[in-house]
């Protein structure tokens, strides 16, 4: 009986460990994809030092990816995800702790958003410099009216061309934030253009 059990647990933890290790595997050529697009920029970078960067064969990232511009996109989702992920939660902790204000919930989001691009300045400058696989600047533009549809609902404006453009200037301001924050290196620098931007932004969307 009990060999029966431990048979029985071995086969159920099976599928968990392959899950685990193709999990792993994906990460460890993730992250030598990243530091090539880093050091070499997409057009620049060969899907043969991505495979010598992750130390596994060719074989093993093509069963994992379908090739540099599938790295490519791959990395992108991790990075919008991680921005999308602390500025939804930024805005729902605001809201939690009794924050009701459209623009304060808005700089609840940008201030998250924003400390978000302080540790991720390279990425910001792989991903908002426009070198990409075909198709990625349409991504890019369907994230965008994504940002306007959802952050128009949340500083309660009507769906007009006057809201949109407004909300086109914040958005601007943001991203704009986020590519003079990867420009400098100082911590105190960050800081100021934190603040310098959250303050420009509450400016603009007070008007």
């Amino acid at each position: 009986m009990t060999e029966s059990i431990a048979a029985a647990n071995a086969a159920t933890d099976k599928p968990a460990r392959q899950w685990g290790r193709t999990q792993q595997t994906r990460r460890v050529i993730l992250d030598a994809a990243r530091d090539v697009f880093i050091e070499e920029g997409y057009a620049d970078a060969n899907i043969a030092h991505i495979v010598e960067r992750s130390g596994l064969s060719v074989g093993s990232v093509y069963h994992h990816f379908n090739g540099k511009a599938d790295l490519f996109l791959a990395l992108w989702d991790e990075f919008e995800t991680v921005y999308t992920e602390a500025a939804t939660t930024a805005v729902a902790d605001a809201r939690h702790s009794g924050v009701s204000d459209p623009i304060e919930l808005f700089i609840a989001g940008t201030r998250a958003y924003l400390e978000v691009a302080r540790g991720a300045s390279r990425l910001t400058l792989l991903f908002r410099g426009g070198d990409g696989p075909p198709g990625y600047d349409t991504l890019g533009r369907r994230v965008g009216a994504e940002w306007m549809k959802n952050n128009t609902t949340l500083l309660g404006l009507e769906d007009t061309p006057v809201s949109r453009l407004k909300v086109r200037i914040l958005i601007s301001t943001v991203v704009e934030g986020e590519r003079a924050i990867a420009s400098v290196e100082s911590p105190s620098e960050i800081d100021t253009l934190i603040d310098e931007a959250i303050s420009i932004v509450r400016s603009i969307a007070s008007l």
